[in-house]
């Protein structure tokens, strides 16, 4: 392929994100993003405030103008066009505030009463560990609840996955990256994170915590002595032992 086709493929790829856009309401944008992730039509009609019908009426026009014969099939489309968080930016973005969490292409049935239990906890302590064996479902009620919680988030809701993490120095890092936050050397990372975050108020979600449980404990001991505004959601196999911990 030559350098002039590849300009031309990518010119082509721009345009078609660029129209998608355009072409998306702001709460068309509204309801996409909330199928992402995984919420039924009548949890998004409660979200949005907007009718069953209405919000019916948002997915047959999504699914026309993205071209998707399913929900699933839009939310692939959409995310390949940049109109979702975490895709390529667009101006157009859903009008709540900032996160990361991952993309659900299915919806999540049958936990209300373990989302409501978390989210009464959360409301009471700042540090909620959701401790359990490999595979009961911790990570994907902690995003959802990190969901259900944005609006009393106003500086965002951050999803951490540790899983992959290999070092368990590293744990702040992966704190910064998730967040968007800068070093300022000579500070440590940690010491970086508590001063972008000194006021603000934020959730953390740090997921798949126990294989660097010490050095998360830490760290978290830490953030929450230095931000009082901040709440943490960790998952793991194991409690951290941090004092102050539900």
């Amino acid at each position: 392929m030559t350098d002039e086709t590849r300009a031309d493929v990518s010119a082509v790829a721009h345009s078609d994100t660029s129209l998608a856009g355009e072409r998306l309401t702001q709460r068309e944008l509204d309801v996409l993003a909330l199928m992402a992730h995984g919420l039924t039509n009548k949890e998004i009609s409660q979200r949005l405030e907007i009718g069953r019908r209405t919000v019916e009426t948002h997915i047959h026009h999504l699914l026309d103008k993205l071209g998707a014969t399913t929900r699933t099939r839009a939310v692939v489309e959409a995310g390949r066009l940049g109109l979702l968080a975490g895709s390529a930016p667009t101006p157009l973005t859903p009008s709540w505030p900032p996160n990361n969490l991952p993309i659900q292409l299915t919806a999540l049935i049958g936990r209300a009463d373990e989302l409501a239990a978390v989210e009464a906890l959360l409301d009471e302590c700042r540090l909620l560990t959701l401790s359990g064996s490999g595979g009961v479902g911790k990570t994907r009620i902690a995003t959802r609840v990190g969901l259900d919680r944005s609006g009393a988030h106003p500086d965002g809701v951050w999803f951490v996955d540790l899983s992959l993490l290999s070092e368990p120095a590293l744990v702040p890092t992966n704190v910064m990256k998730a967040v968007g936050i800068r070093g300022s050397p000579p500070q440590s990372p940690t010491e970086s994170i508590g001063r972008a975050l000194g006021s603000k108020n934020v959730l953390l979600i740090l997921d798949n915590c126990e294989h660097v449980i010490e050095s998360t404990a830490t760290f978290v001991e830490e953030i929450l002595r230095k931000c009082p505004f901040v709440r943490i959601l960790a998952t793991s196999r194991q409690s951290l032992g941090v004092e102050g911990e539900v």
